[in-house]
């Protein structure tokens, strides 16, 4: 029997030379696909070279996972990034609101949300004791609703924003709501807010929040307040947001972002 020879055989000898910019088109087109897709951070177009030696900029000091985010060296590196984060021009900061009307309905509010704070999340970043996981939560963030009251929201929040109009105009009110994008702190451009809409009572203008929680639906303000877990309890004959809830901190961070001195909550 004759030995086996080795095969010769090369599956890409036929395939034409890629374009040299074929992998730049391929990431542009998964970019805009894919925007949290991982893979991108491995992919470089092909041709883009890595600058001499002398021209290399700067080298960025970066955290190491495992490094203690509290000790001296640490908390320097973290001020210096957040000072190097320049305030943005207004105009921008008008531009970017306007661009992002309809939130989660616009692809534009999703891009602009990425690698910043959210007023959402000041609860869970000011309570946060194990910064990783959280960390990937807020860098990676999802353009889907993943919880039944998140649905629930975006269905209806049309449908409880005229319930509000129509309830405060009941009792002689002259207010008036407008849509909203997302907004930029003025000096501190990483922290966002997206208020459901600004609204204008007797000429002053604030903010309008709004909640639909299916669980509480039919229910009275005095049963829904018997559940701990609710946002809200009993003050003096009403509902008074627990100052302790993640909507708390929602709302003061809605404020504080957008520069306006109240804000309504509705549920």
């Amino acid at each position: 029997m004759l030995p086996a020879r080795p095969r010769q055989y090369d599956p890409c000898d036929k395939l034409e030379p890629l374009p040299p910019d074929s992998i730049k088109t391929l990431k542009d087109d998964l970019k805009a696909a894919f925007q949290t897709l991982h893979a991108l951070r491995n992919l470089s177009p092909s041709d883009t070279h890595p600058p001499a030696a002398e021209e290399a900029p700067d080298a960025q000091v970066e955290l190491q996972d495992t490094a203690d985010l509290w000790n001296e060296p640490s908390q320097q590196i973290i001020q210096n990034h957040l000072a190097s984060l320049k305030p943005l021009p207004e105009r921008q900061i008008a531009e970017i609101c306007a661009a992002t009307l309809g939130q989660t309905n616009n692809k534009q509010w999703f891009v602009e949300r990425k690698r910043r704070l959210t007023a959402s999340s000041f609860k869970t970043i000011c309570s946060c004791t194990k910064p990783v996981g959280l960390l990937k939560t807020l860098l990676y963030l999802s353009d889907r609703a993943v919880s039944e009251v998140m649905v629930d929201g975006r269905d209806h929040e049309k449908d409880a924003v005229a319930a509000y109009v129509s309830l405060m105009r009941s009792m002689d009110v002259e207010v008036e709501v407008f849509e909203t994008g997302l907004h930029v702190h003025k000096q501190h451009p990483y922290l966002v807010a997206s208020p459901h809409r600004l609204v204008s009572i007797d000429g002053r203008e604030g903010l309008l929040d709004v909640k639909c929680l299916p669980s509480k639906k039919g229910m009275t303000v005095e049963d829904a307040c018997k559940d701990r877990k609710f946002c809200c309890a009993l003050k003096d004959g009403g509902a008074s947001l627990k100052t302790n809830h993640e909507y708390y901190y929602q709302v003061q961070g809605q404020m504080a972002v957008t520069g306006h001195m109240w804000c309504e909550f509705a549920i």
